[in-house]
């Protein structure tokens, strides 16, 4: 019988505090010696990674100071950096509110600072 691990805890977190956190715990200049996965992880969030660590947690915090924006969607926002309406769009596309053109462009303003 396998025993299987028990989840403690689970925490959104962007793409740039991924990529520290594996930096951190795996050695990356050494390929050979990770796991398939592993180094598939890390290839995936250098290739993807936009943001340094600290320019993403500053535009989460700034995301989350505005109305109807959790800090699940304010990782995405961060994690992807949409530049139009419609991408911001299809992130919200799930929930149960609507945004206006004027939240939008809010949002599309502060992304734009970060790029």
């Amino acid at each position: 019988m396998v025993k299987v691990k028990k989840i403690i805890e689970e925490e959104f977190i962007s793409n740039a505090d991924a990529k520290e956190l594996l930096d951190k715990f795996l050695d990356v200049s050494e390929d050979n010696k990770m796991f398939y996965e592993q180094r598939r992880a890390v290839y995936h969030i250098t290739k993807f990674n936009k943001l340094s660590a600290d320019e993403a947690r500053r535009l989460i915090e700034e995301l989350l100071s505005l109305d109807k924006i959790n800090k699940t969607i304010a990782i995405i926002i961060a994690n992807i950096l949409p530049s139009t309406r419609g991408e911001l769009r299809s992130i919200y596309a799930k929930e149960r509110y609507n945004l206006s053109d004027k939240e939008f462009d809010e949002i599309l303003d502060i992304v734009a600072r970060y790029r």
